[in-house]
């Protein structure tokens, strides 16, 4: 296996004022076909303009983790509503293939492990930002899939 590159991935890749999805993928340096940052895990950045939604969706991850860098807002998960704000952390378990939709704004998206964030408000940049991260490349390496069975509930980490 390769050796996990050092980067430092610059606190202005989520402070653009736009609403994007910044995928810290290392994949090139690790030498693998699928975005990763380690080999078991994609970290990313949310990115969303107050007032502006992104979706964000994985296929086959046991759990996706959000930390809240930047504003306030909410996420609608298939668990759900999350209302969040800086310092928060919010954590959601793989919930069955069979768990009802939230995103609809793209193929990418659509029937997948999916989460809407909406951005109400930040008074720094104008955006939310968030740090997302989960294990689809580990489970992509070992190639497998989650069982339907949730191993333990939502949760969140009021900051």
């Amino acid at each position: 296996m390769t050796e996990v590159p050092v980067r430092i991935f610059p606190a202005s890749l989520h402070q653009t004022g736009k609403t994007q999805l910044t995928p810290l993928d290392l994949s090139e340096a690790l030498s693998l076909p699928y975005p990763a940052t380690a080999p078991n895990l994609l970290a990313s950045f949310i990115e969303v303009k107050a007032g502006e939604s992104l979706e964000t969706g994985v296929e086959h991850a046991t759990s996706q983790s959000f930390y809240v860098m930047r504003g306030k807002g909410s996420s609608v998960t298939r668990a759900g509503l999350v209302e969040w704000s800086r310092g928060d952390l919010f954590v959601l378990p793989y919930l069955g293939d069979d768990a009802p939709s939230v995103c609809h704004s793209s193929p990418m998206v659509v029937g997948r492990q999916c989460v809407r964030h909406v951005c109400e408000s930040d008074d720094e940049f104008g955006s939310c930002s968030l740090y997302f991260v989960h294990d689809e490349p580990l489970l992509q390496y070992l190639g497998a899939r989650p069982v339907d069975t949730r191993r333990f509930q939502p949760a969140i980490d009021r900051g």
